[in-house]
């Protein structure tokens, strides 16, 4: 789930994560990944593996924003 933009993208099917995750790469140049791709036969989780490594400090808070940035920027085109 996707807490600062409410529980609506966990009901997205499994082709609106794609999306969401192709448009971060292409717009916001962070890799992301479906969680659908990565559960278990049955396991019906949705959503995003989101995470940052390797950095920290100020630029931690930066990538931060910019995962927060694109995710809004994708959920504003979808209204």
């Amino acid at each position: 789930m996707l807490p600062a933009f409410g529980s609506g993208a966990n009901s997205w099917p499994d082709h609106e994560h794609e999306r969401l995750s192709k448009a971060l790469l292409n717009r916001q140049h962070l890799v992301t990944r479906p969680l659908s791709r990565v559960c278990a036969t049955g396991d019906h989780r949705r959503g995003l593996i989101l995470g940052i490594g390797m950095v920290e400090g100020e630029a931690l808070e930066r990538q931060g924003r910019r995962l927060a940035e694109g995710i809004r920027e994708f959920v504003g085109q979808q209204r």
